[in-house]
């Protein structure tokens, strides 16, 4: 028993070599094209934010074993694991969506993002579709 926990705790603890690690820089950002109109940006950011909520990452193979706290260690790291697989795959498809539409990925600060993303959806799309249609001044590029 004592060991599954320990294997849990390390499997939680490292980083997965599969998975890019984001610096601060790439962590905050928000997506720019100041030629679009008002209305355009907010279609896309709908349409985009759609289609990246239908990504869903691959089911995860079944593990059989006699006991059940093993069985339940598994299903727990299995759930772990299959809600950071989406949240990158939303990013990531995110990112391509508003990539293929010509919108150019800038950097944020920590307080920056926090002052654009609070709120409701409604509050942040209209916040998002502010800083999309502003000049870009100075801002870090990331590249998608």
């Amino acid at each position: 028993m004592r060991r599954i926990l320990i294997g849990v705790a390390l499997s939680l603890a490292a980083p997965s070599a599969g998975w890019a690690q984001e610096t601060d820089g790439e962590k905050f950002n928000f997506f720019s094209q100041p030629s679009l109109s008002r209305a355009q940006v907010l279609a896309d950011f709908d349409e985009c934010r759609d289609l990246a909520s239908a990504v869903q990452p691959p089911q995860p193979g079944y593990t059989y074993t006699p006991n059940i706290v093993a069985a339940a260690a598994v299903g727990m790291v299995q759930g772990f694991m299959k809600g950071a697989q989406r949240r990158h795959m939303f990013d990531a498809a995110l990112r391509k969506c508003m990539s293929i539409k010509g919108y150019g990925r800038y950097a944020l600060t920590k307080e920056q993002a926090k002052a654009i993303y609070a709120g409701s959806w409604q509050q942040m799309r209209e916040r998002l579709a502010d800083r999309a249609l502003a000049p870009i001044d100075g801002l870090t590029r990331i590249d998608p």
